[in-house]
């Protein structure tokens, strides 16, 4: 990760990094829906690695005074949109392995709590550090 890059370049790459992330956990509610073991079982180490290099990416960014002319509040929407389609990936799939266990086999709820919550850290829902 390029710890030099000018502020609006790490902005926009976290951006770019949050629509993908969106993008994957929309494709993990279906993989979800439709029962789909190895897709979810990918999709887990694919969105595992991206919120490793959306954290790395939030880190510099707080580091770093931002400047007002950057779309925060449309950071802010788009964190908390994926943050909540985490959340309820992470119930469906609970509530799919309580009433049949047997249809996802070899898929656990890895990553996620009884009521959804990401267990292995995840989505900030801010830039600044409270």
């Amino acid at each position: 990760m390029n710890t030099s890059a000018p502020i609006e370049t790490l902005f926009d790459r976290a951006m770019q990094s949050l629509r993908g992330m969106l993008d994957l956990l929309d494709a993990e509610q279906h993989a979800v829906a439709t029962r789909d073991a190895q897709a979810l079982l990918r999709l887990s180490r694919e969105k595992a690695s991206r919120l490793q290099g959306f954290a790395e990416l939030q880190n510099l960014l707080r580091l770093q005074s931002l400047p007002t002319h950057l779309p925060l509040q449309d950071f802010e929407m788009l964190l908390s949109r994926c943050a909540a389609q985490n959340k309820a990936n992470g119930m469906q799939m609970n509530l799919h392995l309580a009433q049949q266990p047997a249809t996802l086999p070899g898929v656990r709820s890895e990553g996620y709590g009884a009521r959804g919550e990401t267990r292995y850290g995840g989505l900030s829902t801010s830039l600044v550090s409270v």
